[in-house]
């Protein structure tokens, strides 16, 4: 599951989506897609703001929408001015498919890995806050 370890001695599989190569002997390892997540919202979520995000409070009024743990909103938010207890108290979703969704419904801002969320935001059903906006992580 997205933004958890996996213990790569006890499986057997023929590939693995991880942050970072595995380090295990004898096993092989090759980039396939990045897991560069990013923050994102519906367009008429950000119209509703009525301007971009720029800070950690920002991100809050928008809403945070969690895949499962706070983790991934925990590192992106690092360092800003926003309390651990503000992220935690925010929904979760254990299915991409669904935080996928409410974020695109309009329900608050979801950070998605950016090549899964690259159709929505091309069709333009999504709004996503580049690196140079807010971070990726």
């Amino acid at each position: 599951m997205h933004g958890r370890d996996i213990n790569f001695n006890d499986v057997h599989l023929g590939f693995v989506f991880s942050s970072a190569p595995p380090n295990i002997p004898n096993v092989a390892s090759q980039l396939f897609l990045s897991g560069k997540s990013v923050p994102v919202c519906s367009p008429g979520l950000l119209d509703n703001f009525g301007r971009t995000p720029a800070t950690g409070a920002d991100f809050l009024r928008l809403g945070l929408l969690h895949d499962g743990d706070a983790a991934g909103w925990k590192a992106w938010l690092q360092g800003q001015d926003v309390t651990e207890s503000a992220i935690e108290a925010s929904a979760r979703f254990e299915d991409f498919n669904m935080l996928r969704a409410a974020a695109l419904s309009g329900q608050g801002a979801a950070l998605c890995p950016l090549v899964m969320i690259q159709p929505d935001l091309a069709t333009g059903a999504g709004s996503a806050f580049k690196p140079n906006d807010a971070g990726t992580v």
